[in-house]
């Protein structure tokens, strides 16, 4: 779940070795994520928190990650690896 503007959003992931400990929303900016372990997982956001998808990058912020993504009227989901 992640809160932003006095708004709860649904964030639902799957993996079978990562695990999401952290989301922040970063107003017209970005979603950051915090994770625990690596390997490939699949996200869910809904579209009323995030639109347009345009890149996945790590921490630091200089290198970017592949990813593929699907969308339905109301959701992005994003499947990348963790590394």
């Amino acid at each position: 779940m992640a809160s932003f503007d006095c708004r709860n959003y649904e964030v639902t992931g799957i993996s079978a070795s990562v695990k999401t400990t952290h989301v922040n929303i970063d107003a017209v900016k970005a979603v950051n994520f915090k994770f625990e372990g690596s390997g490939e997982i699949e996200l869910t956001l809904p579209k009323a928190m995030i639109r347009g998808i345009s890149a996945i990058q790590v921490a630091d912020g200089r290198d970017t990650i592949e990813y593929t993504a699907a969308e339905t009227e109301l959701e992005t989901t994003i499947r990348f690896i963790v590394p």
